[in-house]
């Protein structure tokens, strides 16, 4: 047996028992690699008719990166006692409950986005969609909905929202749509005749600028806001020490730390900003082999923006 059907032999061996254990499936393994999944299951079968080499080379790369990422710092565990989360949690229940409109906004960071999709997961019949810049229009949101939900279902946009409306009365679900700040003035009409005709709870979560699209010359009048929706759900970057306490809980960290990630977390970018300079610097000092400490956080601030110095 020559060199290379040794080493293709090792590393279809490796990629095996990798499917094996991380219990991936092959799809998800071959779209990591970057080939098809045929492909992939002809190399693991010894029936690949291409280069098995080139398939082992690209393999092993997938494998040592995937093995690389269990050393960096993970992101700290989802806090549930959060101010902002607590504030969510309750307009989604009111809005749940009573198939209203909720209006969830605060600035990049706060943790709107994790806690939306905890308590999808957590309560049976909330649905999460996400908008962005390429699903701004009626026509693009109404299909995400179709997407998520599993509906089948093809037509005009009209046609579209009407058998959606179809599918939809009677459940009594909430349906969430995180990013909204970057639907159009007829998209928020569009999803708000869902509210009115199947009589579902509807969440528009986003960034304080949302009343711009959703109101257009109107934005300031919050006084429609309030009458035309059933829930408004402020949220602020604004932290206690024992908030800060709770995120980072699995790791040891001083009070010179935290209260740096305090201040942190209070500035453009909120929480997400304060964990990301946190796993940044963690990621450092297990790289120089040293005990995390205040220097780490200094380096790190000078690569993560707005990040800040001691």
């Amino acid at each position: 047996m020559s060199g290379t059907e040794m080493y293709v032999n090792s590393v279809r061996l490796k990629l095996s028992d990798y499917i094996s254990n991380t219990k991936r499936s092959q799809s998800a393994v071959s779209k990591g690699i970057g080939i098809s999944a045929a492909a992939l299951s002809q190399f693991l079968s010894r029936s690949y008719m291409g280069s098995n080499e080139d398939v082992a080379i690209k393999a092993e790369q997938f494998m040592n990166r995937e093995s690389e990422r269990k050393n960096y710092t993970p992101k700290p565990g989802f806090t549930s006692k959060l101010k902002n989360t607590l504030k969510i949690n309750s307009a989604l229940d009111y809005t749940f409950n009573r198939n209203s409109i909720c209006i969830v906004i605060g600035d990049a960071g706060c943790g709107k986005t994790t806690a939306l999709q905890n308590y999808t997961e957590l309560n049976n019949g909330a649905v999460y969609v996400q908008a962005d810049a390429t699903k701004s229009s009626p026509r693009a949101i109404l299909n995400l909905i179709v997407k998520t939900f599993g509906f089948k279902i093809r037509g005009t946009t009209s046609e579209i929202l009407d058998k959606i409306i179809e599918e939809l009365t009677g459940t009594n679900c909430l349906l969430i749509i995180d990013e909204a700040q970057h639907l159009t003035e007829r998209s928020f009409d569009t999803i708000r005749a869902i509210n009115d005709k199947a009589e579902i709870g509807i969440v528009y979560a986003g960034t304080p600028n949302i009343f711009n699209r959703m109101f257009g010359k109107r934005a300031d009048e919050l006084d429609q806001v309030y009458s035309r929706h059933g829930f408004l759900c402020e949220l602020k970057n604004r932290y206690s020490i024992d908030d800060i306490s709770n995120i980072f809980r699995d790791f040891k960290l001083s009070k010179t730390i935290l209260k740096h990630l305090l201040n942190v977390s209070s500035r453009k970018g909120g929480l997400r900003l304060a964990v990301n300079l946190f796993r940044l610097a963690n990621d450092i000092a297990v790289r120089t082999g040293e005990e995390f400490n205040e220097k780490h956080l200094e380096i790190a601030s000078m690569n993560v923006g707005n990040g800040g110095a001691l």
